[in-house]
């Protein structure tokens, strides 16, 4: 048996989809089970003992892409499934050859699937891991077994040692000593501006870390979060240092990895570090905890009530004010509780 897997395109949503590849792994040991992700997310799933091969996806040219997905004809898989929405995607991986296809009939793909699945009735009220979950065990009563529902999906990734040990000398070569706690702040968000806590806020946050608690601050972010870490870099008194596009996601990972506490917008960062291990402060405003918070116990919510949230907009129309009342004292009380335990 040979199955391939298609992952998300975003970080986030990769961690996600972790339970539902551990789900096919567990049930399929002997099969080969082959994931086809973004390059960049290699050094997440490669070494996590839950799939044979990583595939890194083509570019995004249509010529390059139809010749990697003919490509994988020669592999023969039994069956491919999609966990994105995309018509693209699904045009891919016909392209595969595989036997049988799986996947949400969305985006007018339905003819590309072999196997159809609805997409769930109101889907945002359960946890995006259950969404992935489904398209898992789908597949495995496609292929004859009886699933049965998983006690607690488990987000978790293994990360190999070295990249921690190449974190942490990442960062003395920056001066930052061993033994201070460290809290990592994750100040970008790619796709939507309203899911930002205020820059300011961030810098005051930091502000009061390193003069209360003696932490060291460090930004991290793709090269898309620069402009977010130098606003609040330049809010602060004391700048934490910004490492906002300097860092690939296996040195990410290692210095979220290190760290004691993380707090993060909602966005990959904050899937990544909970993830690793790492406990993670997410401030929610436009979007909604219980269908995309970190899927973790380590992963702490901290968010206000306000009537207009979740909106799930990425401009706010109005104030903002379901992120600009979360203040940092708020968030600096919920920290001082993992670096400060009773």
């Amino acid at each position: 048996m040979k199955i391939l897997i298609r992952m998300p395109n975003w970080l986030g949503d990769i961690v996600m989809a972790v339970p539902a590849v551990k789900s096919v792994r567990a049930s399929f040991p002997k099969a080969r089970v082959d994931l086809l992700a973004p390059s960049w997310a290699g050094p997440i799933v490669e070494k996590s003992g839950i799939l044979d091969e990583f595939l890194p996806m083509a570019t995004k040219n249509l010529p390059s892409s139809v010749t990697a997905s003919r490509a994988l004809r020669e592999r023969g898989y039994d069956l491919g499934i999609l966990l994105t929405n995309s018509f693209s995607s699904a045009f891919s991986m016909r392209l595969t050859g595989a036997k049988r296809r799986l996947g949400y009939a969305t985006d007018g793909r339905g003819f590309l699937l072999t196997d159809r699945v609805e997409m769930p009735d109101r889907k945002n009220e359960r946890h995006q891991v259950f969404y992935y979950l489904e398209l898992a065990r789908c597949a495995e009563r496609l292929l004859g077994l009886d699933p049965a529902d998983a006690t607690v999906p488990d987000t978790s990734i293994s990360f190999p040692d070295t990249a921690v040990v190449d974190a942490d000398k990442f960062l003395l070569n920056l001066g930052v000593v061993p033994g201070r706690p460290i809290v990592t702040l994750g100040v970008g968000s790619a796709n939507s501006r309203a899911k930002r806590w205020p820059a300011a806020n961030f810098a005051a946050l930091a502000d009061r870390l390193q003069q209360e608690l003696g932490a060291v601050v460090l930004m991290v972010g793709s090269g898309s979060d620069h402009a977010a870490g130098a606003a609040v870099a330049a809010s602060a008194k004391k700048p934490p240092l910004d490492l906002t596009g300097q860092t690939d996601i296996s040195r990410a990972a290692g210095i979220l990895k290190r760290s004691t506490a993380v707090v993060s917008n909602d966005m990959g960062l904050a899937h990544l570090s909970a993830a690793v291990g790492t406990p993670t402060f997410v401030v929610f405003g436009p979007t909604d905890p219980a269908a995309t918070r970190p899927f973790s116990d380590l992963a702490h919510v901290i968010t206000v009530g306000v009537e207009c949230s979740p909106c799930m907009l990425r401009e706010c129309p109005i104030d903002h004010r379901c992120m600009t009342w979360v203040s940092p004292d708020k968030v600096l009380e919920e920290v001082r509780k993992a670096l400060v335990p009773a």
